[in-house]
């Protein structure tokens, strides 16, 4: 999870936000020596949040998938 409790813009001006909350959760589970499923789901909690003025980060995300390794 991150907080950021009064970020400044990226710009350099004074313009700060209140606080919020993001979540990010990962799981994994390896099936063979070389290959692991994932799930997960980023913004858990589907913060309105943005990196950069007039840029809005995208809401919640669901993903799974496999790795494999060689």
């Amino acid at each position: 999870g991150l907080y950021p409790p009064q970020p400044l813009d990226q710009f350099g001006s004074d313009v700060f936000v209140s606080g919020f909350g993001l979540w990010n959760v990962q799981l994994s589970r390896p099936l063979l020596p070389w290959l692991t499923a994932f799930a997960g789901c980023d913004n858990l909690l589907d913060a309105d949040w943005e990196q950069k003025l007039g840029t809005p980060e995208a809401g919640r995300r669901a993903f799974v998938g496999v790795r494999a390794s060689y």
